[in-house]
């Protein structure tokens, strides 16, 4: 499994629009990120995980993070709490 990463190592996110614009505040405060649509937050967790690049990360709920053996970096990082 990937480890964590510095956030300033990172380069690109991806997840699903909903949950991108649900961590719109988090994102936009971290500006050295490129922001990328997928199809699904799980999915987007299991692209990061087959890829070799370790500066791109996904935005997705822990279950996923289980599900495909990855390491979660940052939680809570929506801007309304109570999103999961």
């Amino acid at each position: 499994t990937k480890g964590p990463v510095a956030l300033d190592e990172l380069t690109e996110v991806y997840s699903h629009p909903e949950a991108l614009e649900q961590c719109y505040g988090y994102l936009s405060g971290h500006p050295h990120l490129t922001v990328r649509e997928y199809s699904d937050t799980a999915d987007a967790v299991r692209m990061v995980k087959a890829s070799d690049d370790h500066t791109v990360a996904a935005i997705a709920g822990s279950h996923a993070a289980e599900m495909y053996g990855m390491h979660v970096a940052w939680e809570n990082i929506s801007d309304n709490p109570y999103n999961t």
